[in-house]
């Protein structure tokens, strides 16, 4: 098994939620999701049950939260060439289609952790929800900030390439003002000399393009 910088902040694991799964209690700050035949996921003390903060929000939710907070901070790394941990990760998201923008937002807020990652919750959900208010007000704070992260991968060819990608998601003009290491930001979070293919990116962006 590959080293990581944090054990308990990687994954190889997919979910199966017809098979089940279960909650343990690993210690006084730890809980753990497992499903069958599957290795166990840490969970940060924040999402303990009893910790607060994201209590009130539903399970899918609090993981969903989690791994994206882990993909956006790079704590998160590849065991192997078939775990698309991000595309994993969004499959629990089915609760996106049910819920309004403000409603999503509105959790967002409740649990915290909207501000440390405003920019990129509020693009995407706007991409799902075919928000285009929404993307284009997350694009233009992120683009006064001047910066994502220096140590992200970038992708060979344009924006305009990697938008050919998702050609039913948004504009193409809208594509355009998006500064690659914020999009590969969410496809790569954090594997070390390993460029992405675009192949990882179609499957992040098949769950943006589904109308």
């Amino acid at each position: 098994m590959t080293s990581h910088r944090n054990p308990a902040h990687s994954l190889n694991w997919h979910p199966d939620w017809s098979s089940g799964g279960d909650l343990t209690l690993l210690s006084s700050d730890e809980i753990a999701f497992s499903v069958p035949s599957r290795p166990i996921l840490a969970v940060s003390p924040a999402l303990r049950p009893g910790a607060g903060g994201l209590l009130p929000l539903p399970l899918s939710l609090r993981l969903v939260l989690y791994f994206l907070d882990l993909a956006l901070y790079g704590q998160l790394d590849f065991l192997g060439p078939s775990d698309n941990y991000l595309t994993d990760v969004l499959s629990l998201a089915g609760w996106l289609d049910s819920l309004g923008a403000t409603s999503l937002i509105n959790l967002l807020l409740v649990s915290g952790r909207a501000q440390r990652w405003p920019l990129a919750v509020e693009f995407l959900l706007g991409a799902r929800l075919r928000r285009t208010d929404l993307c284009r007000e997350a694009l233009n704070r992120f683009n006064d900030d001047g910066r994502w992260r220096d140590t992200v991968w970038q992708p060979p060819g344009t924006v305009s390439d990697f938008a050919t990608l998702c050609p039913r998601a948004l504009p193409l003009d809208l594509w355009s003002s998006v500064d690659r290491r914020f999009m590969w930001a969410w496809v790569v979070a954090d594997v070390p000399d390993t460029p992405p293919s675009f192949g990882l990116g179609d499957k992040f962006l098949e769950i943006y393009q589904t109308p």
